[in-house]
């Protein structure tokens, strides 16, 4: 979590710099216009790089999950497949729920947006906001309102709740849910800074 959030203010520092340049060439006199468009494709060439490295460290993350619930899932798949591994089985895994299958729909969502990031390709970028609010976030939040009352019970009563190997279900999934979040938000405030990034280079360069 603490990696995640410190990725969050190296932005935003970039943003109060590029705004205090924007704010210095709005200074400039028609004459030296086109002069200051070179140095403002600067700007946003530099916020590109530095939300593209810390996107990239959020689908990273996200990948992470990704592996921990495709773990999870691993042993209802085989059971589909008619695959059976007893050291598997004598887990007792759960079976998943609806909302683990949706949101594992989002790992080919962060596919679109790595090769958004390869591509500088805003189209693709707006697909993977898209997806990874349908497919990410509302899944989780789903999932935080289905195991609430579990929480709060064992908050209350430690007791009373499902267990899995001796850990409660409901704050093993809160854990999930919590770091789910806080990737997929860090994930969209990074693609959207992008897009707009990409957009002021468009505009720039039709003005020229």
């Amino acid at each position: 979590m603490v990696l995640v959030s410190a990725a969050l203010i190296m932005p935003l520092h970039i943003d109060a710099v590029m705004a205090a340049r924007c704010r210095h060439q709005n200074t400039v006199g028609a004459a030296t216009l086109m002069a200051a468009l070179m140095p403002f494709s600067s700007c946003c060439y530099l916020y590109s790089a530095a939300y593209k490295s810390r996107l990239k460290m959020s689908i990273f993350c996200h990948g992470l999950l990704a592996v921990v619930l495709l773990a999870k899932v691993s042993e209802d798949i085989l059971d589909r497949l008619d695959i059976f591994i007893l050291s598997l089985q004598e887990l007792y895994v759960p079976k998943p729920l609806l909302w683990e299958w949706c949101w594992l729909m989002s790992i080919p969502v962060a596919g679109v947006g790595l090769s958004a990031l390869r591509k500088n390709n805003a189209a693709s970028m707006k697909i993977y906001v898209s997806g990874t609010f349908m497919f990410g976030i509302v899944p989780v939040l789903a999932a935080a309102f289905l195991y609430f009352s579990e929480m709060s019970e064992y908050i209350q009563t430690k007791s009373n709740v499902t267990f899995w190997q001796g850990y409660p279900i409901a704050v093993l999934w809160y854990i999930f849910i919590v770091l789910a979040v806080q990737i997929h938000v860090f994930s969209l405030y990074f693609a959207i800074r992008l897009i707009l990034a990409w957009q002021k280079v468009v505009t720039v360069r039709k003005a020229k």
